[in-house]
Parts: structure tokens; C-alpha cells; sequence
């Protein structure tokens, strides 16, 4: 029986795992922000306009285990979270994809570190500000593509697009950076 529950629980754990490679890091986003292992990310506010959750940090779902996608939720808003390490990721739907994997409370998450600085989820890393400043020469902020993504996300939860056309849409923004 010992053999059973053991077996058990090395299953549950591989595959509840967030799918990918490790990848070494540091890695580096919007050409200036690195990001190593052991890291401190502080958190902004969520930017899901009905709920407040964090969007582009979240427990991926796992079909091994049943597990739906859960967003992190907003009542960790203004907290710092830690580095794990980093995984990459492809298929042939998304692409390459870099992970980022944070030491939540209770179990890993995932934090998409570029759309997470761009929508506010995450304002500093090591204590050192990731925030944009306004744009002198235009005399506003620049949060084109951060406001693009909050549309898009409002589309997806008043279901008028499907997650993949959200997912697509998405990714075109962020490859335009």
C-alpha cells in the first residue's frame, strides 16, 4: 500500500507541473528589465476590470489533474512574490513562449512578465520601479498596448471572443513591442 500512495503522489506531482523546459536565465524583457532566479517581484493591482484578478498571472490549467486556469487573485495585490526559475515553452498554436514561475502561496504560478509590466501587475522587481514614465513628447502615458489588452480581456469575459481569438489577438500586441 506504502508503494501505491507513493506512486500516487510522484504521479499527481509530475503532472501538475507547468508544462516546458527549465531555461537558465536572467532573462530580459521590454530591453531593459532582468529577471533572475530568486528575484522579487512586487505586484501592482490585477487587471481584470470586473474582478480585479491578476491576468497574466495565474496557475495554468492541467487536464492530468482537472485543474481549470486560476488567475491570481486580487486580494495579493500590492505583495511581492519570489522567482522560481523559468520554463520555455512551444507549440505550433502560441509559439515560443518564456515562462516565468513565482513562488505563490500554496503552489507555483506562472507570471507573464512583459503583459504583467505593461497592464501594472507588476510594478517593480528588486525593489527597483518597472513603471513607465509619461511620454514628454506626447504629454500622455504610454499604455497603448496595455490598454489594448484590458479591451480585449473585457471581450473575452463578456464573451463576444473565444480564448484562442483572445490568446491570438494577444500575442500580436505583444510582438509588436
Amino acid at each position: 500500500i506504502k508503494l501505491l500512495v507513493a506512486s500516487f503522489f510522484i504521479t499527481i506531482n509530475l503532472f501538475s507541473q507547468i508544462p516546458g523546459t527549465k531555461t537558465p536565465g536572467p532573462m530580459v524583457f521590454h530591453d531593459s528589465v532582468v529577471v533572475n532566479e530568486g528575484d522579487v517581484l512586487t505586484l501592482g493591482r490585477g487587471s481584470d476590470t470586473r474582478t480585479g484578478d491578476f491576468v497574466f498571472i495565474y496557475r495554468p490549467a492541467n487536464a492530468f489533474i482537472g485543474s481549470p486556469l486560476q488567475y491570481y487573485p486580487n486580494i495579493y495585490s500590492n505583495t511581492q512574490v519570489k522567482v522560481k526559475f523559468f520554463k520555455e515553452y512551444s507549440t505550433a498554436k502560441t509559439g515560443r513562449k518564456i515562462f516565468t514561475v513565482i513562488d505563490a502561496p500554496g503552489y507555483n504560478m506562472v507570471a507573464e512578465i512583459s503583459p504583467a509590466i505593461e497592464t501594472g501587475e507588476i510594478i517593480a522587481v528588486n525593489g527597483k520601479s518597472v513603471v513607465k514614465k509619461t511620454d514628454e513628447n506626447k504629454g500622455g502615458s504610454i499604455t497603448s498596448t496595455a490598454d489594448e489588452l484590458l479591451k480585449l480581456k473585457k471581450l473575452l469575459d463578456d464573451s463576444l471572443i473565444t480564448r484562442d481569438e483572445f490568446d491570438i489577438q494577444k500575442r500580436k500586441l505583444l510582438d509588436e513591442k
